[in-house]
């Protein structure tokens, strides 16, 4: 628990000093805020990509360490600390904005926060999800065990562009591999701003203030009637950062094509360019959701401007063309450091996007097969069409409340919100045109990202994210009509029943249920308030058994993974690659013609284990089409290395046994083969043990032995081994499940070469 709060602490810390520090940002883009609390989300958030963008720098620069890391924040700190007086007057105007609220507002209010709370277990579980380990926190990782950030060859997701992992990257160069919880602490704090900013952004679209506040809390509350906001609250994926800083962008478009008149100033047009850059530098897809499609509707706006309403402005195609200009420099200034980054390091700004039409070294055709067909809708048949209207409307992602109440907000005139200034009839329809421009400014907005979705991504649910986003506001509109036609008391029932209805099974399955699918493994409620450490729970993930077998007997030098890819917790001397990178065993094989030149290829790079991950073999086989092939020569010559230098094989889920007390696994220096044949005899049940046993004289030996009766079939013998080994990675075997009774991974130690 101490540590958890001291974890809280330094990352509020970490929020506070951003938001010191971009103040003065923002200062210099002399943005004046329309309300001192988008002064402060604009703070915070330039003050987090500048963060960012510094790591960025030093770790390039190979300084990316501890104390180098709190030099930066006393620093930002320090030139930001002239604006804590501003920050804290900020904060009291918003305090008092809330005396004004009355009975349905401190409702929706209150159930607001108490969704909120609901994200936090998740916060406190270690990083487990399949792409986290992968890379959004295997490689921070990695650079601060190297202490500087660098292109990694076996993780093609090392040249993509990374604003949020450097914050994970800050929270590891900190806190050790202890930083997973400030890095998650870190992220989670992004999800009040986005927040924030939906309430922003559906208040902005109204000129009646009571009117825009009940729409603005009842979008926030709709943005959590989405598992997936919850979901991804408590993980390290990015598209809530990627968000944050997107909506950032449209808070200062927006408002300008609703008013309609000339009172754009080029800087808050590069600002908003500012935080559109941010978000691609967050994701690559930052450019088709928020950049692209702003940048369009700024365009458009000035080109179709009302010149009765422009006054004396330029000609307005010259300032659509300004207005494209300002917005893509914005973007440059903030996106531009990871195209540098990759161009200096790889010779691709956008790796490993187009890597063959700029001529990337280590990329092949096959690789770029294994990329597209991972990362592109692979066709626009009615059966994708069906599958992409299931992940719309499924409730995963864009609620089916959110599209219910913006068929609510599209009923012509079924509700006329007067503003309280206007009381003549003309003044009044003028409010009103302006509100519907920003209802459908944000549906066209929803319906372009839904289509570039369809069409350019590889259509996972999380990337609708942003469309949720959006849906969330449209919805607090409608359900503002709700409430205006059938009053307070239906309209509340209305949203607080959906809430339940959503956040119920949330609730349950997030607090009272084990969050491994083992009756053994810690509660949500338990991580929560801290009767349960974090870590209880990994002993259910194959690559942890993995890493404590590694490191349980500590075996010198470094293991080779293969197939195995979520490495995050595996020890620093594991090291595999992904499917879109060559892997280094696909490198050693090339390079070598015998058994011997194999072993000591090996033997150079520091490989002493090979670690093999059957179902995940299979998976990939099955998922990217001959992933890390192998030619039949380089099996066979694979084959006959194996049978000289295998010196013995670790069942690795065995250890899930040991924990439980039925098995021992036991580390031996055995010194003669008679030592080593005759105890390999009883472990494996065979009375004649193999000419490979017989013939290896091993350094090492980890082996596994049973305190009681064992089937044969619990073991595995090598020549079976071989067998399967050759099904699984042939050329023209297009995966397969792995055979039955095997165990997810094996780890095969290698005999040093004479």
């Amino acid at each position: 628990m101490l540590l958890r709060c001291f974890d809280a602490s330094l990352a509020m810390l970490i929020f506070l000093t951003a938001t010191l520090f971009g103040r003065n940002i923002l200062n210099i883009l002399t943005y004046k805020a329309l309300h001192p609390l988008s002064g402060m989300i604009f703070s915070t958030l330039l003050g987090l990509g500048a963060l960012s963008l510094l790591v960025l720098l030093l770790g390039t620069a190979g300084l990316l360490a501890f104390w180098p890391m709190i030099i930066l924040l006393v620093i930002m700190l320090m030139c930001g600390f002239v604006n804590l007086k501003a920050v804290g007057s900020d904060l009291k105007a918003v305090a008092r904005s809330l005396t004004s609220f009355d009975s349905t507002d401190l409702i929706l209010l209150t159930t607001i926060l108490f969704a909120l709370w609901l994200s936090l277990p998740a916060v406190f579980l270690p990083p487990v999800d399949y792409d986290v380990t992968e890379y959004h926190a295997q490689l921070p990782r990695e650079y601060v065990e190297m202490g500087r950030i660098a292109f990694r060859p076996q993780n093609a997701f090392s040249g993509m562009p990374q604003n949020l992992e450097m914050l994970t990257t800050l929270a590891f160069a900190l806190r050790g591999i202890r930083g997973w919880a400030l890095a998650k602490l870190l992220h989670w704090l992004l999800l009040p701003l986005l927040l924030l900013e939906v309430m922003m952004l559906a208040k902005s679209c109204f000129n009646n203030v009571k009117a825009g506040r009940k729409a603005a809390l009842a979008a926030g509350l709709i943005l959590f009637l989405s598992p997936l906001t919850t979901t991804m609250a408590g993980m390290l994926y990015v598209e809530i950062g990627m968000c944050a800083y997107g909506c950032a962008a449209a808070m200062l478009v927006l408002p300008v094509i609703k008013v309609n008149q000339n009172i754009c100033t080029w800087r808050w047009v590069f600002a908003a360019g500012i935080f559109a850059g941010l978000a691609a530098g967050a994701k690559y897809p930052g450019l088709l959701f928020f950049a692209a499609p702003l940048a369009l509707l700024l365009l458009f706006s000035q080109l179709f401007k009302n010149p009765e309403l422009a006054g004396e402005s330029p000609p307005q195609g010259r300032k659509a063309i300004l207005s494209l200009v300002f917005i893509i420099l914005g973007v440059l200034v903030s996106f531009g450091p990871w195209l540098v980054k990759n161009y200096i390091q790889t010779g691709n700004p956008v790796y490993p996007i187009w890597n063959q039409a700029f001529g990337v070294e280590d990329w092949n055709e096959t690789l770029e097969q294994r990329f597209v067909v991972a990362h592109r809708a692979s066709d626009c048949s009615p059966a994708a069409a069906k599958t992409a209207a299931s992940a719309i409307l499924s409730g995963h992602s864009l609620m089916p409340l959110g599209l219910l109440f913006l068929g609510l907000c599209l009923l012509p005139r079924a509700l006329k919100i007067k503003s309280s200034e206007a009381t003549e009839a003309e003044s009044r329809k003028h409010s009103e045109d302006q509100d519907l421009l920003s209802l459908w400014l944000i549906l066209v907005w929803t319906v372009i990202i839904v289509l570039l979705w369809f069409f350019f991504t590889h259509r996972l649910e999380r990337f609708l994210f942003p469309a949720h986003v959006l849906a969330a506001v449209l919805g607090g509109w409608g359900w503002l009509r709700l409430y205006r036609l059938t009053g307070r008391v239906v309209a509340l029932i209305s949203l607080q029943a959906f809430f339940l209805l959503v956040t119920t099974a949330i609730f349950i399955t997030s607090y009272f249920f084990p969050l491994a699918g083992n009756e053994k493994a810690p509660t949500g409620m338990a991580l929560a308030w801290g009767s349960a450490p974090p870590e209880a729970m990994l002993q259910y993930i194959r690559s942890w058994r993995t890493g404590r077998v590694l490191q349980q007997h500590a075996i010198p030098g470094k293991a080779l993974l293969l197939g195995e890819i979520t490495g995050y917790w595996l020890p620093n001397s594991a090291e595999g690659a992904v499917v879109f990178s060559q892997h280094q065993l696909e490198e050693t094989l090339a390079e070598s013609n015998t058994p011997e030149d194999l072993a000591g290829n090996l033997q150079s790079r520091g490989y002493t284990h090979l670690v093999i991950s059957w179902p995940e073999l299979a998976r990939l086989h099955a998922t990217y089409y001959q992933a890390w092939q192998f030619t039949d020569a380089e099996q066979k010559l694979l084959r006959l290395f194996l049978e000289q230098y295998t010196a013995g094989v670790i069942p690795v889920d065995a250890w899930r046994q040991w924990q439980a007390g039925n098995w021992q696994l036991l580390p031996f220096a055995l010194q003669d083969s008679e030592q080593y044949s005759q105890y390999f005899g009883k472990a494996f049940r065979a009375g004649n043990p193999s000419p490979a046993y017989q013939r290896a004289r091993p350094w090492l030996a980890v082996v596994a032995t049973a305190k009681g009766e064992t089937p044969d079939q619990d073991f595995l013998r090598l020549d079976e081994l071989w067998r399967d080994y050759a099904i699984l990675l042939a050329p023209d075997s297009g995966g397969g499940p792995p055979p039955v009774g095997y165990y997810p991974n094996e780890i095969i130690l290698l005999k040093q070469p004479n």
